[in-house]
């Protein structure tokens, strides 16, 4: 279970070694959230392998429940009886700062986004490689982004080039983080390394073509995954679950960015080096692959075999809605030819796809793209099989990694389309009833422009609060102005009904009390519902308010009547009782006689 374009590393590597010892594989591509958790496919599934925490907690425990051993690659579930391996990250950024030193460097910096945990991470080996050298680290030496990405380099230059460079050689938390910087400094006439050493981590394609080209650290992503899937097997042999983290020391790549002389590198291992040989189409071409046959969402499957030489036994498309426990297939292609099925057929959620109806091959490869609008409970699943036979050419199937990528993106974008458009038609059909009820209802309508914070109030609200219906802009109020009218004792809960309403689509309902004109609080009744835009922003807040002043008068007068004597206005034998009763159920300790 992964997510990323990042990972065709790690899906080529489980590929070939699946080939090579007659193992059926199922890739679960779902989204950066951390939050999935529909167990699509457990009953496929003998042993599951977690990439980057791309499962919820909650989803993981299902299958140690189930008795499927799981191995973590780069993320912790404990206290779950989850094995962890990862690529050792002090490890990297140490033999980087070791190197820049062997260089004659002294002042060393570091950049990268702090609020990100592996980061933080690499910055704490920065920091022991620093303090085991005696060089002090000042405020100059770290360059705190905002982001892990390009953007992040030249935001790395925005801010803390100022005339000058800020240290000698510059640690950067991601490859991304030191391209970009690498070509801010190039567009400002400064030269890498000559004026200023740069180096990355994470080794990434991009990093051999740039100018100077560029060192880094290799994550090791293809021993990372055959030690995850060697274990996973002795686990479903019989060896007994193991607590100890396994971790996997990165190894450098010296290129010319960091100033070295001699810039080496050998590779070790035969997956990166068939990516990287991967030539035969042009970016034209890939764009128009990727691109033009791909969003047409689940019918541009029928696409791959001619576009990679991809064989496809079958695919299905499926929606899962809300807490149903089923999936409806509405769709499906023998790989060749797309079929729908208007009525669906239902697969509960671990059996999806059902084998008994769509036969899986001796030897296949199995993904399952899914997309999740979470604001309609409602997640799309294609499953696309395919048949095992022979070798696998990875560098074309890097191609076919990126293509189905592309489809889950396309899949998204019809999803949130469809979600937005049915929104909109909820957000136009609830303004048109609100309306409706402003003009026959004792209430008083009221509608929130949370872009501009103005709050415009039907006619009703100047009968409630005594204002004068000839007094300018009392029916238009900015937030601010309204919350003034409200009492101190019912700000706060207020407030954290409308941010639960707004963040949560949490029922908005609250009773609180407002000044009138002549200082006198009244008590009135809320509701409302925040309305999105397409994106899924919110943007208005559409509601109603009932003065509720005379129920609550008389929810008073009634308990007045009931616990006092109506001559004398004493506390009567029923006050005293239910007191008495009160007091010994809050003072339990405290023996009765």
């Amino acid at each position: 279970m992964l997510s990323g374009f990042y990972m065709g590393e790690i899906t080529s590597t489980l590929r070939a070694y699946g080939v090579e010892n007659g193992i059926n594989l199922i890739f679960l591509r779902v989204g950066h959230n951390r939050d999935f958790d529909i167990p699509f496919a457990f009953d496929h599934i003998d042993g599951l392998i977690v990439v980057l925490h791309a499962a919820a907690s909650a989803l993981v425990e299902k299958a140690v429940q189930r008795g499927i051993p799981v191995i973590s690659v780069a993320a912790s579930y404990a206290p779950l009886e989850v094995e962890s391996l990862s690529s050792d990250q002090a490890s990297g950024v140490s033999a980087l700062y070791d190197h820049l030193v062997g260089l004659g460097h002294v002042d060393i910096g570091f950049c990268g986004d702090l609020s990100v945990n592996d980061v933080r991470m690499r910055f704490k080996a920065f920091q022991k490689r620093a303090e085991h050298f005696g060089n002090t680290i000042t405020k100059r030496h770290i360059l705190n982004v905002s982001n892990t990405a390009l953007q992040g380099g030249r935001e790395a230059y925005e801010r803390y080039w100022q005339g000058k460079a800020p240290c000698s050689a510059v640690i950067c938390a991601t490859d991304h983080i030191a391209i970009g910087l690498m070509e801010s400094l190039s567009e400002n006439g400064i030269c890498v390394p000559e004026q200023v050493a740069i180096v990355g981590i994470d080794n990434i394609f991009m990093g051999e073509r740039t100018q100077p080209r560029l060192t880094t650290v290799d994550q090791q992503l293809e021993r990372l995954s055959v030690a995850a899937v060697e274990r996973l097997m002795a686990r479903l042999s019989g060896a007994p679950y193991a607590s100890e983290l396994g971790m996997i020391e990165q190894s450098m790549v010296v290129r010319q960015s960091c100033g070295a002389t001699n810039p080496s590198y050998t590779p070790q291992f035969t997956i990166r080096n068939q990516l990287l040989s991967h030539s035969e189409r042009s970016p034209a071409e890939l764009h128009e692959t990727l691109y033009s046959q791909g969003q047409s969402g689940f019918s541009s499957i029928v696409n791959a075999s001619c576009l990679f030489d991809t064989p496809v036994a079958w695919a299905i498309n499926g929606v899962k809605s809300g807490i149903d426990s089923c999936v409806v297939g509405y769709a499906h292609t023998d790989g060749r030819q797309l079929s729908s099925v208007e009525q669906g057929i239902h697969f509960p959620t671990e059996t999806f796809p059902v084998s008994s109806l769509y036969s899986l091959p001796e030897s296949f490869v199995m993904t399952l793209l899914c997309v999740t609008d979470r604001q309609e409970g409602r997640t799309e699943v294609m499953a696309i099989v395919e048949p095992i036979e022979g070798q696998p050419d990875l560098a074309k199937l890097s191609s076919y990694h990126n293509y189905l990528d592309m489809l889950a993106l396309f899949l998204q974008r019809d999803l949130l389309l469809k979600s937005s458009q049915s929104r909109a038609q909820i957000s136009s059909d609830l303004a048109n009833q609100l309306q409706v009820v402003s003009h026959s209802s004792n209430d008083a309508i009221w509608d929130w422009d949370l872009l501009t914070d103005k709050l415009i109030w039907s006619s009703r609200w100047n009968d409630i609060l005594k204002f004068d219906n000839g007094e300018p802009n009392t029916q238009v109020l900015t937030s601010r102005a309204f919350f003034d009218l409200v009492h101190s004792d019912d700000i706060d809960d207020l407030e954290q009904k409308l941010l639960a309403q707004i963040e949560q689509e949490i029922p908005f309902k609250v009773q609180f009390r407002l000044r009138r004109t002549d200082g006198v609080y009244v008590w009135v009744s809320s509701t409302g519902k925040v309305i999105c835009d397409k994106f899924g922003r919110p943007v208005r807040f559409l509601g109603a308010m009932t003065d509720i002043t005379e129920q609550k008068h008389s929810a008073d007068r009634i308990r007045q009547l009931a616990y006092h004597d109506p001559l004398t206005g004493l506390a009567n034998r029923r006050m005293m009782t239910d007191s008495l009763r009160a007091h010994i159920a809050e003072k339990t300790e405290r023996p009765l006689a």
